[in-house]
């Protein structure tokens, strides 16, 4: 699914994201995109996967403030 997709649809139970499959939905659409408990088809890890809506990252410090968490 590409990011224009993601527009007009979210993600459901069993779909694949960017290498992972998507097992549950863990918060309700934000203003900035969804979370979901998903699977790496790679190594098998559970992860939480934050897809955003639209354009959200374009911003530098929306990107900023995303990226200092993922680091945390």
């Amino acid at each position: 699914m590409t990011p224009e997709q993601l527009e007009l649809s979210v993600l459901g139970i069993g779909d694949a994201f960017a290498g992972y499959r998507v097992e549950a939905v863990l918060g309700r659409q934000s203003g900035v995109g969804r979370v979901y408990e998903a699977t790496s088809a790679e190594s098998g890890e559970r992860v939480a996967l934050k897809v955003f809506k639209g354009r959200v990252l374009d911003a530098p410090a929306m990107r900023a403030h995303f990226t200092s968490t993922v680091e945390a």
